[in-house]
C-alpha cells in the first residue's frame, strides 16, 4: 500500500468514490448534537465489522471517558470500547512497535521506556547544562526552566506538524528572524533527540516524531493497521494534529472503510498547543456533510445574541441591549469583586434559586489569590467547591512530605532534605487516628509535635536521627497515646537504619503501608497523592538506573526528593469522569479547562471581564506554534499577526461559553486589575450593554 502522508496523493481517486462510500462529516457549534450522532454511528457500526476493531478518538481524556461511556451506554455494553486521544494512540503504536521502528531508523535495539515530562524536564536540563552555562541565552527573557521546556515544546510541535527536528530552526527564523540562537537550539534539540534514542527513551514528542518517520511508511504496519481497523468515529477533529490527518485520511481512501468525524468551526480549543484545525478541515471534503443546524443561546431563544455580542466587542460603536438575563456584578477593587461574587452565590444557594453544582465561576487566569479567596469563602459558607481539572504539586500535600521526611530519616546522605519543621510535621501527620464521631485527629498534636522535634531530632547531613522518647526529658507528659505514637515511629525508623543494602522505593511503600494505609485514614486526597508519589517514584527509579549505573541509592532519592520539591510534579486531588460527579459543588475554572471539559451549567459567572486576558492565549498557546501550521505562508509573526490571532481566540471563546450558559450569565468586573492597574480589556464594551433594571432576585 503506498505512503499517504498528504491530502493531495489521494485526492483523484477519493472524488470519484461513490456516494455509498462516502463518510460522514458533522459540521456544527457546540451542544448541537455532533457528539450524539458519533454515537450513533459507533453503534450502528459495530455489530458491521466482524474481526476488525472500531478506532474512537476524542480530542482529550475527559471527551475520551465521556464518549466511551455514551458508546457504552448506546451498545448496552455488547462491545469491547476502547477511546483514545490521537497523541495517546500514536504513543502506543510506537511503543508496540517499536522493534520494526528501531530495525527502519537504525536504532538500538531496546525495551522503550516512556518519559514522563517532569522525568523529561529534568534529564534535559541535566543534558544540556554545560550549553546552558556557556551559551547566553538570557536574551530570550526566559528563565532556565521556561527556555528547557519551549525547547521540549517545539521539538513536539515539529512532529506534530510533520516537521523534521532539522528543519526547527529554518522554521523559527522565518517566523520571528534572524537570531544566532535559533540554530543552537536547533542543536541542543536534534542532542537530546539522539540522546533518548540511544537509550530507548520515548517522550511524547518523539514518539509523535517516529510515528510519521518510520512506522506509518512501514509497508508491514500499514498492512496490519488496514487488517485491524474497519472504521473511525472521530470527536472533534478541530482539535487534531496534522500527524493524524495521514490515518484518517487512509480510511477515506478504503472504500470497505467507515468514518464518521466531528468538527466545530468555532471550537479549536487546542489551537495553539498541539492541533492544526484548517488541515483537518481538507478530510471533509471527501465525505458527505452533515451541518447541524445551530443552537441558539439559552439566553436569548430569539434573535443574533452571539452574532450581535461578537459584534459589539469587535465594534464598540455596534449599540446592544443585552437581555435581562445578563447582569453585571462591579466593584472597585478585585478583591471587594471576589467577596461579591462569593456574596451573590451564596444567598442565591440559601435562597433555592440554584444549586451549587449548577455554578460555574469561569476565569480568564486563575490566578492563586483567586483560587484561595474563592474557594476559601464559599467553603466558609459550607458550600463545596470543585477546581476543575487542578494539578497540585505532589509535594503541596502532607502526607507525600510526611513519606519523604521518613526516606531521609531511614536513608543516609539525605540530612539536607529536611529541617526541624518537617520533622514535626511527620510525627503529626504518622500519628492520625479516627475518633468514635468519625473525625480525624492526631495522637502527636503540633504542639507535641514540636517539642518532640526540638529534643529527639538530631540534624546530620549524612545521618539526621530520630533519638529515644527518653530524650525528652519531660516524655511523661506527652500521653500514653502520643508516646506510643512516637515509638512506633522511631522503632520503624531504626530498623531501617539498621538494615543493609537500603532500598528508597522499599522505604517509601513500606512506610505508606505501615502509617498511611489503614482503611479509615485513606481519604482520597491522600490515596490519590501517595499513589501518584509511588508511581512517579518507580518511573524515576527505572529511568535513572538505565541513564547511569553509578548512581547510589542516596543519590537517586537526594535527586527524586529536590525533583519534587521543584514542584513539577503534579497529581489531580479530585476523581475524573463519572467519578467527579459524587462531589457536588461550584465549579470553578479558567477559560481553557473549562472549553475543553464540554460541560454546561445554569449559572455563569464570567470574572475580571475587563482583563485583557480574554483575548490572550496565555499558557494555552505555545511558542513558535503557528509556524509548524500545514497551512503557514511562512510571513512573519508579528505584533500585527498576534492581534488578528487575539480576535479570532475571543470570538471562538464568547461563542462557545455563551451556548454553555443555561440559564444566567454575571459578568463581573472590577476597576482595578490585582497589580492595581485599570482594567481595559476588549470585553468592558458588554458591561455598557447590560440593561437598565433591578438586580435579578
Amino acid at each position: 500500500m503506498a505512503t499517504i502522508l498528504t491530502t493531495t496523493a489521494f485526492a483523484p481517486d477519493l472524488k470519484n468514490l461513490p456516494d455509498a462510500h462516502r463518510s460522514i462529516w458533522y459540521n456544527g457549534e457546540s451542544r448541537s448534537g455532533k457528539t450524539q450522532k458519533l454515537v450513533e454511528a459507533a453503534a450502528a457500526w459495530l455489530p458491521q465489522l466482524a474481526s476488525k476493531q472500531m478506532l474512537l478518538l476524542a480530542a482529550n481524556d475527559e471527551n475520551k471517558q465521556s464518549l466511551h461511556d455514551r458508546i457504552s451506554l448506546a451498545t448496552t455494553g455488547r462491545y469491547p470500547i476502547r477511546v483514545q486521544t490521537p497523541l495517546g494512540f500514536l504513543q502506543e503504536q510506537v511503543h508496540l512497535f517499536y522493534p520494526w521502528i528501531a530495525e527502519a531508523g537504525q536504532l538500538p535495539a531496546v525495551t522503550p521506556i516512556r518519559l514522563r515530562p517532569e522525568t523529561e524536564q529534568a534529564l534535559a536540563t541535566r543534558l544540556w547544562q554545560p550549553d546552558l552555562q556557556m551559551q547566553s541565552w538570557q536574551s530570550l527573557g526566559v528563565s532556565e526552566y521556561r527556555l528547557v521546556r519551549r525547547l521540549l515544546d517545539l521539538m513536539q510541535l515539529a512532529a506534530n506538524g510533520l516537521v523534521e527536528v532539522a528543519d526547527i530552526p529554518a522554521k523559527l527564523q522565518l517566523a520571528y528572524g534572524q537570531n544566532e540562537l535559533f540554530p543552537w537550539m536547533g542543536e541542543l534539540i536534534a542532542t537530546w533527540q539522539a540522546w533518548c534514542l540511544e537509550r530507548g527513551f520515548l517522550t511524547y514528542g518523539l514518539s509523535t516524531d517516529l510515528f510519521w518517520r518510520y512506522l506509518w511508511v512501514h509497508p508491514e504496519y500499514r498492512a496490519y493497521f488496514a487488517d485491524r481497523y474497519g472504521a473511525v468515529v472521530a470527536d472533534d477533529a478541530d482539535d487534531y494534529p496534522a500527524v493524524i490527518y495521514p490515518v484518517l485520511e487512509s480510511f477515506l481512501a478504503d472504500q470497505e472503510s467507515k468514518i464518521a468525524i466531528s468538527y466545530n468551526p468555532h471550537g479549536q480549543i487546542q489551537l495553539g498547543l498541539k492541533s492544526d484545525p484548517k488541515h483537518l478541515a481538507k478530510l471533509s471534503q471527501y465525505c458527505v456533510i452533515e451541518t447541524m443546524p445551530p443552537v441558539l443561546p439559552a439566553l436569548q431563544p430569539h434573535g443574533n445574541l452571539l452574532d450581535d455580542i461578537v459584534q459589539t466587542v469587535k465594534d464598540p460603536s455596534y449599540w446592544l441591549t443585552l437581555p435581562t438575563n445578563i447582569q453585571e456584578i462591579s466593584r472597585r477593587t478585585r478583591g471587594e469583586l471576589l467577596r461579591a461574587v462569593v456574596d451573590k452565590i451564596a444567598v442565591s444557594i440559601a435562597a433555592n434559586q440554584i444549586q451549587a453544582q449548577e455554578v460555574v465561576i469561569v476565569v480568564p487566569g486563575l490566578d492563586n489569590i483567586a483560587r484561595y479567596t474563592l474557594i476559601e469563602n464559599l467553603m466558609a459558607r459550607g458550600i463545596k467547591v470543585k477546581a476543575l481539572n487542578e494539578q497540585r504539586p505532589l509535594y503541596s500535600s502532607s502526607a507525600v512530605r510526611s513519606i519523604l521526611t521518613i526516606l531521609a530519616l531511614s536513608l543516609p546522605g539525605l540530612g539536607r532534605t529536611i529541617g526541624r519543621d518537617r520533622v514535626a510535621e511527620m510525627l503529626g501527620e504518622l500519628s492520625s487516628y479516627r475518633l468514635p464521631g468519625g473525625a480525624l485527629a492526631q495522637a502527636i498534636d503540633p504542639v507535641r509535635a514540636g517539642l518532640l522535634a526540638d529534643h529527639c531530632y538530631s540534624p546530620n547531613a549524612e545521618q539526621p536521627e530520630l533519638q529515644p522518647l527518653e530524650s525528652f526529658p519531660r516524655w511523661d507528659r506527652l500521653g500514653a497515646r502520643a508516646a506510643a505514637s512516637y515509638r512506633r515511629i522511631w522503632e520503624w525508623v531504626d530498623k531501617w537504619v539498621k538494615s543493609s543494602p537500603t532500598d528508597a522505593l522499599a522505604i517509601m511503600d513500606g512506610a505508606i503501608g505501615e502509617f498511611c494505609e489503614r482503611g479509615e485514614l485513606l481519604t482520597f486526597d491522600r490515596l490519590t497523592a501517595l499513589r501518584a508519589l509511588m508511581e512517579t517514584a518507580q518511573h524515576y527509579w527505572q529511568v535513572m538506573q538505565r541513564v547511569d549505573q553509578q548512581d547510589s541509592e542516596s543519590s537517586l532519592a537526594e535527586q527524586f526528593i529536590v525533583l519534587l520539591q521543584q514542584g513539577t510534579v503534579t497529581a489531580n486531588p479530585y476523581p475524573t469522569s463519572h467519578l467527579g460527579a459524587l462531589e457536588q459543588g461550584v465549579t470553578l475554572a479558567n477559560i481553557f479547562q473549562y472549553r475543553s471539559s464540554k460541560k454546561t451549567h445554569r449559572w455563569h459567572f464570567w470574572l475580571d471581564v475587563g482583563s485583557e486576558l480574554w483575548a490572550k492565549g496565555g499558557s494555552a498557546s505555545l511558542y513558535g506554534s503557528q509556524c509548524f501550521l500545514q497551512d503557514w505562508d511562512g510571513q512573519p509573526i508579528n505584533a500585527e499577526t498576534e492581534e488578528l490571532l487575539d480576535q479570532q481566540r475571543l470570538e471562538r471563546v464568547l461563542r462557545d461559553l455563551l451556548q454553555r450558559v443555561d440559564n444566567r450569565l454575571y459578568l463581573c468586573n472590577s476597576d482595578l486589575a490585582i497589580n492595581g492597574q485599570d482594567q481595559v480589556g476588549p470585553l468592558l464594551t458588554l458591561i455598557s450593554r447590560i440593561a437598565p433594571i433591578e438586580i435579578i432576585k
